[in-house]
């Protein structure tokens, strides 16, 4: 799939929604997102659930049974979800696919000219939190279109309707990409976009930081006019601090329902600052989070 300029985003809206499902809880959770985006932008929804060919490799030789079992219960559930009354209406496929997550979210968005991807996020700390934050880093990265994580602390209700998006912005590549994309979802929803810039934390003349946040505001409502957005409700909004925290304590005042960020590209499975603000994000939100890379 070749990549979009960033202006082109929104004439493309979504289409194709490919759901990456571990058939928990939380996955059934993500795909109720997804349904109630396919229904708003007219979109197929294609359910897909990848095993690891590593781990059926060493179970075959001494434990074939138990893998025939996982096997099973693994098309019993994409039967499940293929028949439930959530996607009733929506056109849908399911994937059973013995294949390494990275390559496999690539080959499955080529195959199906996939334009968002839908995923749910459980979370977790110490050496598990660096196992499952290179796993979704790995699929932002290699996503060629947007991502939206449902994280452990987001509303698991039916979503509503998003009034208000939040876009942090590094005014970086990846970001622009972001704002337009936030934009299109915007002016489909009819939703306030609220673009955060945070600065460092100020130390010394009191009036530079505030000419700082003179000259940051008005590049925050260039961004939002880059992005074609200058037609929609529109905050920007400069902060001092951690980022990560900054960006969830504004989510919070503004009860956003969905947050948007720019993925940069970095080393390969590197949970760096960018990295790890981008995780606690997505681990900490109380909405989704859509993530849109470089290529996206």
């Amino acid at each position: 799939m070749a990549a979009q300029p960033a202006a082109a985003a929104s004439a493309t809206c979504f289409r194709n929604i490919l759901v990456l499902s571990d058939l928990s809880p939380a996955a059934e959770a993500a795909l109720g997102y997804a349904a109630t985006w396919a229904r708003r932008f007219n979109a197929a929804i294609h359910v897909a659930h990848l095993i690891r060919p590593l781990s059926i490799v060493l179970a075959k030789g001494a434990y074939g049974p138990l893998v025939e079992s996982r096997w099973r219960r693994a098309r019993a559930g994409l039967d499940s979800i293929a028949a439930s009354e959530m996607l009733r209406d929506i056109p849908h496929s399911i994937y059973l696919e013995a294949e390494q997550m990275e390559q496999g979210v690539v080959d499955l968005i080529r195959e199906e000219r996939a334009d968002l991807v839908v995923m749910a996020s459980e979370g977790r700390r110490g050496f598990s939190k660096l196992v499952a934050g290179s796993a979704a880093e790995s699929i932002i990265r290699s996503a060629l279109c947007p991502v939206l994580i449902i994280g452990p602390a987001a509303d698991r209700k039916p979503p509503h309707d998003p009034r208000h998006i939040l876009i942090a912005t590094d005014f970086g590549p990846a970001a622009e990409r972001a704002a337009a994309w936030a934009v299109q979802v915007a002016r489909v929803w009819g939703a306030t976009v609220h673009m955060l810039n945070v600065l460092s934390v100020p130390d010394g003349d009191c009036a530079y930081w505030l000419s700082e946040v003179e000259v940051t505001e008005a590049r925050l409502r260039d961004e939002i006019r880059t992005a074609q957005g200058a037609d929609l409700d529109s905050e920007p909004i400069v902060k001092f601090g951690e980022a990560g925290s900054e960006i969830l304590g504004v989510a919070r005042s503004i009860d956003a329902d969905l947050i948007v960020l720019g993925a940069r590209r970095g080393p390969k499975y590197s949970l760096g600052s960018a990295g790890a603000v981008a995780y606690r994000v997505l681990s900490e939100a109380r909405c989704p989070v859509l993530t849109v890379g470089e290529a996206a």
